[in-house]
C-alpha cells in the first residue's frame, strides 16, 4: 500500500496475517479464530481505515482482485471490507440466503473450522501454489526460451513476436510450415488454391478453327489452358479487342467459346504477343513447345527453363558490341548486367530443380515456374530484414479513391465497394482480409491505378505458391536465400576502361583491334622475347604481345591508364617515356605514340635507341610523319604501310587521323650510327 497521511494499523495487521495463510505459514487453526475476531471487533474502525484509500487505491487489487472503477466509492469499501473478512472463512464456497449478509453467515461457520479444515485448505493452496510456480516456470521458458510450437504460440499470444530474436523467429515459421503440411497430408489438400487463377506465363493457348453457327463465316477461337488472374484478363481482352478480335461464352448449337477472332493471323498475332514468339517463328512450333514443358514435372520444367534462359543469356553476353561512346557503353553495360543477372536467376531455378527432385516436401514446393521464383527475389529485395516482409495488401493512395468513387457508385455490382471507398479517411486506404472482393470491383471496373494491380497479383501469385500467410512468406524467403545465386560483378577491367570513355587524356587513342593484330603480325615476336610498349595507355598492344609470347615491359605516364594496365598484370612502369632511363635493351618495341605536335617522330626516335640490334620497332605515327620525319626514316631505312583511311573511326576513341604504320629494323652489330645521331639531336631538341 502506498504511503498515507493517517496509518491503517488495523488493515495492516490484517493484511499481514492474510498473507500469512495463503503462504501456508498459519497451521493452528486457533490463529484464524483469533483473527476473525480481531476483525470483528475493529469491524467499524476498519471500515474507517478503508474510507483513507482513493477509488483508484481501492481498485489497485492490494486484496487481491481488481475492483471496479465505475462503482461508487461506498460500494468499493463494501466489498474491500467483505473480503478482509471472508479471509478467513477457509470453505471454497458459503450458502447465502436473499435476506443474509455475508459476515452473519461467516460469524456463525468460521468459529467452527477444525484444524482438518485448515490442513485441507493449507494443502489446496500448496497445489495452487505449485500449479502458479510452475505456470510461471513455463511462462518464463515460452519468453525466454520457446522450443516447442505450443511455446511459441503461448509467447505469441502473451508478448507477440517482435520479442523473438531472428533464429527464433526462423524456428517459429519451420514450427508452423511443418504442422501445415501435415494437415495439408492429413485433408488430401493440394496447397495451391486454384481460385487465385494462373499467371500468363503459366497458361498455354489453342487455336480452334471453327465457323459462326448463325453467320457461317470462318471463327478462330483462342481458348486458354487455365483460368487468368482478373487483372492478367483485363490486358489480355484489351489487347485481343485492339486486334478486331472480341469475347464469346456462347457454347451451344456447335459454338466454341473463347476469344473470337476474323482470321488466322489475327489470332497468331494475339497469341504471339502473349508468348513472346519471335516474328517469323512458327506459333504452333511455339505452343507445342510450351506444352511439352507443361507436361514435365516441376524439376525437369525448371532445369528446361534454366537451360534455354542460360544460354540465350550467355550468347547475349558474349556478341560484340561497340562500348566507344558513353551512350553505346551505357547500353552495353546494361545488357550485360541484365545477361549476367538472368545467369544468375537460371542457376537459382536449377539449384531450386534438384531440392525440389531429392525432397519430398520443401518450403518453395509450391513454385513451379520462373516468375513465382521473380516474385519472390522482388519480395526479398524490398525486405532485407525479412521480419518485415508481409503479404501484400491491397491499398489506395486517397487522392485516388474520388475518382475510382465515381465511377463505381454508378456501376451496377459495385455500389458497396463505392460507399466502402468513401467512407475511409486515411492518407493510405488499405483494403482489410474480408474487404479484397472490394479491391477487385476497382480493378474490373474503376481504372485501378498500376500500385493496386501490381501488389493484388503478387498476393494472387504467392497464394499460387501456397504462400497466404506472413510466416509462410517468410519461411519461403529463408529457403530462397539459402538457393539464390548472386549475379557476378562487372569486372574490375571493364569497369574501369568503360569509365575512360568521354574522358580526355592528352594523345589518348587506343588502337583498333585490326592495327592490333596487324602490328603483332609485323613485329614477328617469338616465344621469350623481350618487348618495350613505350606508351601502352589502355594495354592493347602490352596484351597482345604478351599473348604472343613476348616478356612485356609498358612505360605509362597518365596514372589512370596505369591502374588499368595493372588491372591486367601487365606491371606498369608509370613515369614519362622521355624520363625512363634503361640499360635494357628490347628485341622488340611496339608502340602507338600520340601524334599531335610530331610527338610520335620524337616517340619513335626516343624507342629505337632502346632497340637491340638485330630487333625490331613497329609503330602506328601519322600519314604526316613521312613529311616532317623523312630523314629519319630514310636513315633508318623503315617500311611504312598505308593503315585504312577510316582505321581510327570506330575506335574506342574515334578520330579522323590518317595514319601508316611503320616498321624499322636495326641491322645486327650497329654501333653509334647516323641515324642514332639524328635520334639523340632530336631528343635533344625536345
Amino acid at each position: 500500500m502506498s504511503k498515507r497521511k493517517q496509518s491503517t494499523p488495523l488493515i495492516d495487521y490484517q493484511v499481514r496475517h492474510r498473507r500469512r495463510l495463503f503462504a501456508g505459514e498459519i497451521t493452528d487453526v486457533s490463529e484464524v479464530h483469533q483473527f476473525f475476531a480481531h476483525f470483528l471487533e475493529h469491524q467499524d474502525a476498519i471500515r474507517v481505515e478503508l474510507n483513507q484509500f482513493t477509488k483508484q487505491e481501492l481498485s489497485a487489487g492490494f486484496l487481491g482482485g481488481m475492483a471496479d472503477m465505475s462503482r461508487k466509492k461506498k460500494a468499493m469499501v463494501a466489498s474491500a471490507w467483505n473480503r478482509l473478512a471472508g479471509t478467513w472463512h477457509l470453505a471454497d464456497s458459503v450458502m447465502v440466503h436473499w435476506n443474509q449478509r455475508f459476515i452473519d453467515v461467516w460469524k456463525e461457520e468460521i468459529p467452527k473450522q477444525t484444524q482438518a479444515d485448515l490442513e485441507a485448505f493449507n494443502q489446496k493452496q500448496a497445489e495452487q501454489r505449485a500449479e502458479q510456480e510452475a505456470q510461471r516456470a513455463y511462462s518464463r521458458k515460452c519468453r525466454e526460451n520457446p522450443v516447442t510450437l505450443e511455446e511459441f504460440r503461448y509467447h505469441q499470444d502473451q508478448w507477440g513476436t517482435k520479442g523473438l530474436s531472428d533464429s527464433q523467429l526462423a524456428r517459429f515459421d519451420m514450427l508452423r510450415w511443418e504442422e501445415h503440411r501435415r494437415r495439408l497430408a492429413k485433408d488430401g489438400a493440394d496447397q495451391v488454391n486454384l481460385k487465385n487463377g494462373f499467371d500468363l506465363g503459366e497458361v498455354d493457348a489453342e487455336i480452334i478453327e471453327t465457323k459462326h453457327t448463325k453467320r457461317g463465316y470462318d471463327l478462330f477461337v483462342v481458348q486458354f489452358s487455365h483460368w487468368l488472374m482478373r487483372s492478367d484478363w483485363l490486358d489480355v481482352y484489351q489487347n485481343c479487342k485492339e486486334l478486331g478480335g472480341w469475347y464469346s461464352g456462347y457454347d451451344l448449337d456447335g459454338a466454341v467459346p473463347g476469344l473470337q477472332f476474323r482470321t488466322r493471323v489475327a489470332a497468331e498475332t494475339f497469341i504471339r504477343s502473349l508468348v513472346d514468339a519471335p516474328e517469323g517463328e512458327d506459333i504452333a512450333a511455339v505452343l507445342a513447345e510450351r506444352q511439352k514443358i507443361r507436361q514435365m514435372g516441376a524439376a525437369d520444367r525448371l532445369r528446361f527453363i534454366a537451360a534455354r534462359q542460360e544460354l540465350g543469356a550467355q550468347e547475349a553476353l558474349a556478341a560484340d558490341r561497340k562500348t566507344n561512346t558513353i551512350r553505346r557503353a551505357a547500353m552495353a553495360d546494361a545488357i550485360e548486367a541484365r545477361s549476367r543477372a538472368l545467369i544468375a536467376e537460371a542457376a537459382t531455378i536449377r539449384a531450386l530443380a534438384t531440392i525440389l527432385a531429392s525432397t519430398e516436401h520443401h518450403p518453395l514446393d509450391g513454385v513451379f515456374h520462373r516468375n513465382h521464383l521473380r516474385t519472390l527475389a522482388g519480395i526479398n529485395a524490398g525486405n532485407p530484414d525479412i521480419r518485415t516482409a508481409k503479404i501484400p495488401r491491397p491499398w489506395l493512395w486517397q487522392r485516388d479513391c474520388i475518382q475510382i468513387y465515381h465511377i463505381l457508385a454508378d456501376t451496377p455490382g459495385a455500389k458497396m465497394a463505392a460507399a466502402w471507398i468513401l467512407k475511409q479517411g486515411e492518407e493510405k486506404v488499405v483494403f482489410p482480409k474480408g474487404r479484397e472482393e472490394y479491391a477487385e470491383k476497382v480493378v474490373h471496373f474503376g481504372q485501378a491505378p498500376w500500385y493496386l494491380i501490381e501488389n493484388m497479383q503478387t498476393a494472387q501469385r504467392l497464394a499460387r505458391m501456397g504462400i497466404t500467410e506472413d510466416w509462410q512468406l517468410r519461411h519461403a524467403l529463408r529457403a530462397y536465400r539459402q538457393i539464390k545465386v548472386p549475379a557476378e560483378e562487372q569486372d574490375a577491367l571493364t569497369r574501369a576502361v568503360r569509365e575512360l570513355i568521354g574522358t580526355k587524356i592528352p594523345g589518348f587513342f587506343p588502337t583498333p583491334p585490326e592495327l592490333v593484330e596487324r602490328i603483332i603480325d609485323l613485329a614477328d615476336i617469338e616465344e621469350g622475347m623481350e618487348i618495350l610498349e613505350p606508351s601502352a595507355g589502355k594495354g592493347d598492344l602490352a596484351a597482345a604481345a604478351r599473348e604472343a609470347g613476348g616478356q612485356v615491359t609498358c612505360v605509362e605516364a597518365n596514372a589512370r591508364l596505369c591502374d588499368i594496365l595493372a588491372l591486367q598484370k601487365l606491371h606498369p612502369i608509370c613515369m614519362d617515356f622521355f624520363q625512363y632511363q634503361s640499360e635494357m635493351l628490347f628485341d622488340r618495341v611496339v608502340m602507338n605514340p600520340p601524334f599531335e605536335n610530331k610527338a610520335d617522330l620524337y616517340f619513335i626516335q626516343h624507342a629505337y635507341s632502346a632497340v637491340k640490334p638485330g630487333g625490331k620497332l613497329v609503330a602506328i605515327a601519322a600519314t604526316s610523319i613521312q613529311n616532317y620525319g623523312s630523314d629519319f626514316l630514310a636513315v633508318t631505312g623503315a617500311t611504312v604501310y598505308q593503315n585504312p583511311p577510316d582505321a581510327f573511326r570506330s575506335a574506342f576513341r574515334p578520330t579522323g587521323v590518317n595514319t601508316v604504320t611503320i616498321v624499322i629494323e636495326r641491322p645486327e652489330g650497329e654501333a653509334l650510327t647516323k641515324a642514332s645521331t639524328v635520334i639523340e639531336d632530336k631528343v635533344g631538341a625536345v
